[in-house]
């Protein structure tokens, strides 16, 4: 007789259970837990509802700036700090969709999201800057998003195999590297 395999609930409260009747699983993990387990709650319900409402239409600047500002709201609401992968989401639709049409298309959905994506940016600099956020998670953040700029590349110096083409001989080296800097 094949055996049964136990639902997720099923499997979730015995994990529950199983946590509640262990000694070493200290009380300060389990309201982590509850933590995370809020959020991923709260991000259920998100998922659930733009499955249910549909995608909102992009060539619609009403329609997305209403959804925008209703998850604006809802982060408010939660506590959250709000970002473009939540917006993305909010909308029906997942980031790299967001990003093309910030990129391919010059129209006022565009131009929205793309400021969008900056007042996103701005809260997070504001909570670093008033230590609501810590400082290496909202360079984190910063990093993350796409097309905004911020990285520790240095555009402005030389490609390194530009430098190490006639890395035979030292004398020639210097030379290339000055003229390359504009020395």
């Amino acid at each position: 007789m094949p055996r049964k395999t136990p639902s997720l609930e099923a499997v979730s409260k015995e994990i529950t259970a199983a946590k509640r009747n262990n000694k070493l699983y200290k009380p300060e993990k389990q309201e982590e837990d509850n933590k995370i387990s809020n959020i991923i709650g709260q991000k259920m319900l998100t998922l659930s509802a733009a499955r249910e409402r549909g995608k909102v239409d992009l060539r619609s600047i009403e329609e997305v700036e209403s959804a925008a500002f209703l998850y604006l709201e809802t982060c408010r609401k939660n506590n959250e700090v709000p970002n473009f992968e939540g917006l993305a989401v909010f909308l029906g639709y997942c980031r790299q969709n967001l990003y093309y049409i910030v990129k391919s298309r010059s129209d006022e959905v565009s131009e929205f999201l793309d400021l969008f994506r900056s007042l996103c940016a701005d809260i997070v600099q504001t909570a670093s800057s008033k230590r609501i956020i810590d400082n290496a998670t909202s360079i984190f953040i910063l990093k993350s998003m796409t097309g905004l700029g911020f990285t520790d590349k240095n555009d402005e110096m030389p490609e390194m195999n530009e430098l190490a083409e006639d890395y035979g001989s030292g004398s020639n080296y210097k030379e290339k590297y000055r003229a390359l800097i504009g020395e």
